[in-house]
Parts: C-alpha cells; sequence; structure tokens
C-alpha cells in the first residue's frame, strides 16, 4: 500500500470534480449534508492489487477551511465470474473513522448486473443497505459457498454464468448481481483499507484536536473523540463533554461516565445541572454515577440526597457502599443532610442510616 499527500484544490461549486469530469452527487451518504461542503482532496494511500481489486486510490476530503470531512475513493473494479468480466465504476465514501457511508456511479456509467441488464433504482438502495451491513453473510463467507453450481432456469438467480443464488443470499444482494456484491462489500469492509483509514485520521487529530468530531452531531464521532482523548486533554473539551449530557443517550451518556474522572464531574460545567437532572436518567446511567462517589463528590452526592427515596433499594446500597469509606467528618456530614422527614420513615431509610452510623 502506497501512502501520499497530494492536495488538489477545487472549484467553489460546493462538490468536486475528478479526473477532468463533474462527479454527481452520492447516490446515498450517510454524512448528512457534508459532501455539499467538499473543497480539496489529498489522496493519501492507495490500496488493492492488480490481480483482483485493481489497485485504487483513497482521498481525505476536506472542507474550505482544511476541515476534514470525510473519505472517498473513486473505484473502477473489474468484476470477473467464470471467465466473463464487467467493469464496475463507483464513487465510495467513508466516515472518518472507517464506517462505510455511501456510494454515488459515474455518470453515463451505470452498474450492470446478468447479461449487463443496468441496475433499477431498487437495486441501487438494495445495493447500498447490503454494503452498510458491517455483519452480512459476506462477512464469514466466500461467494462459492453462497452460490449453487447447479443448472438453473431463472436467469434472476444468476451472477453472470456463475450458477444459482442460495436463499440465505437472495435476501441480501441485487438479482443477478451477486458478484457485484460481494467484490463491492468486500471493498467497502476491506480491514487493511480501514486501518489505513484510521491510522490517517489518528495522524490528523492528533494534529488538529478533536473539537470538530465533538462538535458533530454524529454520536459515533463523539464516541471516538472520546476514546482518542488522552485523560490529561479532557479539561480541554470540559464544556462540551457537560453539554453532551443533556442530549446523550443512555448508552452514550454511560461511555462519558466510564470516561471522565471525579476531578472532571465536580467542577462548575458539570455540577451546575449534572445532578439536578440525576432522576431523570436511566438506572444504568445513575449506577455508573454512583459507582463512582467518593469523598471529593461529597456535593455532588449531598445533590442525590435530596431526594434519595426515589433511589431503588440497590442503589441505596451502592450509594452507602461509598459513604462507608469516606472519612468519617464527611461521612457524618452526609447523614446529618438527610432530610428529617426521612429519617426512618421506610425499611431502606432504616437500613441506610443504621448501616452508616454502625461504620
Amino acid at each position: 500500500m502506497k501512502l501520499w499527500g497530494i492536495v488538489i484544490v477545487l472549484g467553489s461549486c460546493g462538490w468536486f470534480s475528478f479526473q477532468n469530469d463533474p462527479m454527481d452527487p452520492p447516490l446515498f451518504f450517510e454524512g448528512g449534508t457534508l459532501w455539499k461542503q467538499a473543497q480539496q482532496v489529498e489522496e493519501v494511500f492507495t490500496f488493492g492489487d492488480t490481480e483482483t481489486t485493481g489497485e485504487q486510490q483513497m482521498f481525505l476530503v476536506s472542507d474550505a477551511q482544511d476541515e476534514a470531512l470525510f473519505y472517498y475513493s473513486p473505484m473502477s473494479v473489474v468484476v470477473c465470474a467464470n471467465g466473463e468480466c464487467k467493469l464496475a465504476e463507483i464513487n465510495m465514501f467513508w466516515s472518518l473513522i472507517g464506517d462505510y457511508w455511501g456510494y454515488g456511479i459515474v455518470k453515463d456509467a451505470p452498474l450492470t448486473k446478468y447479461e449487463h441488464a443496468k441496475f433499477e433504482a431498487a437495486d441501487y438502495a438494495k445495493l447500498h443497505k447490503l454494503l452498510a451491513n458491517k455483519n452480512s453473510v459476506f462477512r464469514h463467507k466466500t461467494l462459492d459457498e453462497l452460490i449453487d453450481k447447479v443448472p438453473t432456469d431463472n436467469p434472476l438467480d444468476l451472477d453472470a454464468t456463475s450458477g444459482a443464488t442460495k436463499e440465505e443470499l437472495k435476501a441480501e444482494v441485487v438479482a443477478g448481481g451477486a458478484y457485484s456484491c460481494y467484490s463491492l462489500w468486500h471493498l467497502a469492509h476491506d480491514p487493511v483499507v480501514l486501518k489505513h483509514i484510521k491510522n490517517s485520521s489518528s495522524e490528523y487529530f492528533a494534529k488538529n484536536g478533536f473539537a470538530k468530531l465533538l462538535d458533530s452531531d454524529i454520536e459515533q464521532y463523539q464516541a471516538y473523540a472520546l476514546r482518542q482523548i488522552p485523560a490529561s486533554d479532557l479539561g480541554v473539551y470540559e464544556s462540551r463533554l457537560a453539554e453532551l449530557f443533556t442530549t446523550a443517550t443512555p448508552q452514550w451518556r454511560v461511555q462519558l461516565l466510564k470516561k471522565l474522572p471525579q476531578k472532571t464531574l465536580v467542577t462548575s460545567h458539570f455540577k451546575s445541572w449534572l445532578y439536578a437532572g440525576f432522576y431523570e436518567w436511566d438506572t444504568h446511567s445513575q449506577n455508573n454515577l454512583l459507582q463512582k462517589l467518593d469523598e471529593t463528590m461529597m456535593d455532588q452526592g449531598l445533590e442525590i440526597l435530596r431526594e434519595y427515596d426515589r433511589l431503588n433499594e440497590n442503589q441505596i446500597r451502592l450509594l452507602v457502599s461509598k459513604v462507608v469509606l469516606w472519612p468519617s467528618g464527611k461521612k457524618n456530614k452526609f447523614i446529618e443532610a438527610i432530610p428529617l422527614d426521612k429519617k426512618g420513615d421506610n425499611p431502606v431509610a432504616d437500613y441506610w442510616l443504621a448501616t452508616l452510623n454502625k461504620n
């Protein structure tokens, strides 16, 4: 695989050209309107080989401010089956973290299937659905395992002169286009290509920071940034990370809680509203915060304590197990803060008080 560093500045039309030909907008694109912001491309590496897919070029696409947007490869792929070959020209797109994002076709070069019949609208949609499926049947099986080498009277069961498509494959692939679908899926999910995309992005964000990813409304980008940002640098993004809690899905909120250290969770960006909204969270998120409570987070624990009767019994026990480890002064202050009208008014509260006083 070759690495490159060639930057091509594009026109002001909002989209870009390749080999001097205007490129049509993608047929399918999971990056919203990012493709309209494209102003320049940098060739970052080549992939493939001359015997199977041919050598292809990969570009990093950026906007007018030189902010990376996505990856793009204009591919010409020779697809062969039993000696019959055909050329498939397709523009494929990946996110900055290596997820397949979509594809487009080259003007006047539609994709074809059995006996060179052109793809129809439904075929293009089915191909996109297949390419977006990381866990396709293609992931673990060769095409030979999915094609019956037996005669068939139905031409739609065929891809070129290969054989009948097995039932488990028919639901996924374009009728009459199994070999094309197979070749394109493996290009979209080639582990070597994805490795180089991730390496290229890692170098880019190490140099430019992760603010753009965190500011994105793409949750996969936010999660990727959170995994990549060193714990020592989290303070730089503290304000944005706090904002993300307001719209976070339960799964994303848990990832944030696991990554953020206690010293970040007690800053002004978080404590002003983070704990006030505690009881609006899902139980899993609540438990993850309770797990992180220590004596440095006493004020946050007291905020939760105001309505401790809304905790379930397991959460009460979890909170008690944390508080009993605190220095006696802070532990006693915590006990004294239990609202008088809630002391001893139910078995859970009795357990709470008895355990804290005992320890």
